[in-house]
């Protein structure tokens, strides 16, 4: 059973070495993991999170699993915003893609592209809007830097237009005869 496991993980490796499935150096999500590859052998795969954890999987798992590899072509970012229910829909939502294409539109921006602006979902007390921003080179410094500038500039500009971002809140009702 032993000779088995090890042939297995053999065969793994020379799998992931051979198909070019991923590279040293290339930022990968596993499971729930997300890191970029360390180390590959015959036997398993290192991988470091961006919290600096080195995971070491056996290449027999790695290849019976699915495995997003971020690292090649365009990556899109979905940024959350919140806004009140009485704010205008159509206006936040053409705020927000204003100040998106200009960020595309800037040098050394790290945003390549985006798609319109959308409403996600409906919250306990917002709406909930979502950018779709693309990066061409999806690290996780990048894909933070890129999202703290879209948070950035859709607030300062929705608070230019007095569109309230909401804190949580609950409303307290009683039904007729309660107190």
């Amino acid at each position: 059973f032993a000779t088995r496991k090890v042939l297995s993980s053999i065969v793994s490796g020379l799998i992931i070495m051979s198909t070019n499935m991923f590279r040293v150096g290339e930022w990968i999500k596993y499971n729930e993991m997300f890191g970029r590859i360390e180390k590959i052998t015959f036997f398993n795969t290192q991988i470091r999170s961006p919290q600096g954890e080195e995971h070491i999987i056996p290449n027999d798992r790695i290849t019976s699993s699915e495995i997003t590899n971020i690292s090649h072509g365009r990556f899109r970012n979905d940024v959350l915003i919140s806004v009140d229910y009485e704010s205008d829909i159509q206006d936040v939502i053409e705020i927000c893609n204003n100040e998106v294409e200009k960020l595309v539109e800037e040098e050394n921006n790290y945003i390549s592209g985006y798609q319109p602006a959308s409403v996600k979902d409906f919250e306990d007390s917002s709406i909930r809007i979502s950018l779709k921003v693309w990066m061409d080179t999806p690290t996780p410094s990048i894909i933070n830097k890129s999202q703290t500038e879209v948070f950035d500039r859709v607030k300062k500009r929705l608070e230019d237009e007095n569109v309230d971002i909401p804190y949580p809140q609950r409303t307290v009702s009683y039904r007729d005869g309660e107190e």
